[in-house]
């Protein structure tokens, strides 16, 4: 999963075979984290009325790794 930069689990998820627990654990958390990004995303574009566009933006651009710089 080294291609998701915005990702705080991934770098943790990565196969260890000291802790397999933990790796699993975080596994999971990444997936999970991935997931609610795609579920913001179409939040956005099916019911984003009356929200603050840029807001929410700003936080799915923060969680795929995009930075302030790339709208």
């Amino acid at each position: 999963m080294s291609n998701l930069p915005g990702n705080p689990y991934e770098e943790f998820a990565q196969d260890d075979p000291r802790n397999p627990g933990g790796t699993r654990a975080n596994a999971t958390l990444a997936l999970a984290y991935e997931q609610r990004t795609a579920n913001l995303i179409a939040y956005v574009e099916t019911f984003g009325g009356g929200i603050e566009y840029e807001t929410v933006w700003a936080d799915i651009r923060a969680r795929l790794g995009l930075g302030e710089n790339n709208a």
